[in-house]
């Protein structure tokens, strides 16, 4: 549908869910319909209606209120990565020692399988498999 929008054409749908999984996503998809000159009218939310300038309005502020809700999102996972590093932690996968994948393709080599590997090098699985794909 989208790819046929023409400039004046009207985009309904019988309620929002039709459209997205997500306000974000749903003010996306709006915003699109918008930008190729078209309108958008929901028949279960009579608030969100491109076409009057009081549906304009409403959809405005509703795209401004997302629009500082992923802002403080943001904001907030940012602070709490810093406040993880102050505490000395890091994301990301675990690192693994060169003598401990060193260990890891040699008893694989041998004919080890992975749980066995794992359960005796001290790591889980998807480290095993992480070190032998690297091969």
């Amino acid at each position: 549908m989208l790819a046929s929008l023409q400039p004046n054409d009207t985009a309904i749908v019988v309620e929002l869910s039709c459209i997205g999984r997500s306000s974000k996503d749903i003010l996306e998809i709006v915003e699109l319909i918008r930008n190729k000159g078209a309108h958008f009218h929901s028949l279960s939310e009579k608030w969100l209606d491109t076409i009057t300038p009081q549906g304009q309005l409403i959809f405005t502020i509703f795209a401004g209120l997302c629009q500082f809700e992923r802002d403080l999102i943001a904001e907030r996972t940012k602070s709490g990565l810093a406040a993880a590093k102050a505490r000395g932690r890091s994301g990301g996968r675990p690192v693994i020692e060169d003598e401990a994948a060193e260990a890891i393709r040699a008893l694989h080599q041998n004919g080890m399988g992975a749980t066995s590997i794992a359960k005796q090098i001290g790591v889980g699985r998807s480290m095993v498999y992480r070190v032998l794909g690297a091969q």
